[in-house]
C-alpha cells in the first residue's frame, strides 16, 4: 500500500498537481508539531493551509483567540508547510514555539506540500464534505476565517 501510495505521490508532483474541487483528500499521514502522526481525517469539514510566515502568523492569532477544542468541535485542521525551513531553525526555534499552542498543527513535509494549493499571502482554505473537496477560498484576515466557520453553522 505504501508503495502505490509513494508512486501516486511522486505522480502528482510529476505533473504538478494540486487539490481540486471535487477531488478527494488522500489519507496521508502528516506529523504534528509533537512528532506523532496524524492524518487528515473523512469527517473534516475545513482544512486551512498556511503557506508561509505571514499565513501562519494570521492562522495562530487567530486560533489562539478560540477556545482550546475550536479546530475539533469545527471539525477544522490546521496544516502547514515547513518543509522550506531549514531543519536546525525548524528544530532549535520553530517547532519548540508550535508545542506551546494548545492547539494542533500538521507538518506536511515537501513530497505532501506540493498537493496544496498556493496563493501568495493567502490562507488556503479547502471546505470538505466525506473527505471529497467542495470549495476551495482564499483568505487573509481573521473576519474572513470567522466567516468561513459562521457558514458551516
Amino acid at each position: 500500500m505504501k508503495k502505490i501510495l509513494f508512486f501516486f505521490l511522486l505522480f502528482g508532483v510529476a505533473i504538478g498537481h494540486t487539490f481540486s474541487l471535487g477531488c478527494l483528500m488522500p489519507d496521508f499521514k502528516i506529523q504534528d508539531q509533537f512528532g506523532k502522526e496524524q492524518s487528515i481525517a473523512t469527517d473534516m469539514e475545513v482544512v486551512l493551509f498556511a503557506a508561509n510566515k505571514e499565513t501562519n502568523a494570521v492562522l495562530v492569532a487567530y486560533f489562539k483567540s478560540k477556545q482550546k477544542d475550536f479546530l475539533e468541535k469545527n471539525k477544522a485542521c490546521y496544516v502547514t508547510d515547513i518543509s522550506k525551513m531549514p531543519s536546525l531553525i525548524a528544530k532549535i526555534f520553530a517547532l519548540p514555539k508550535m508545542r506551546k499552542y494548545t492547539f494542533p498543527v500538521l507538518l506536511l513535509n515537501e513530497e505532501q506540500a506540493v498537493f496544496f494549493d498556493k496563493k501568495e499571502n493567502f490562507i488556503t482554505v479547502y471546505c470538505l464534505k466525506n473527505g471529497k473537496i467542495l470549495a476551495i477560498q482564499y483568505v487573509k484576515t481573521a473576519e474572513e476565517l470567522d466567516s468561513i466557520f459562521a457558514s458551516k453553522s
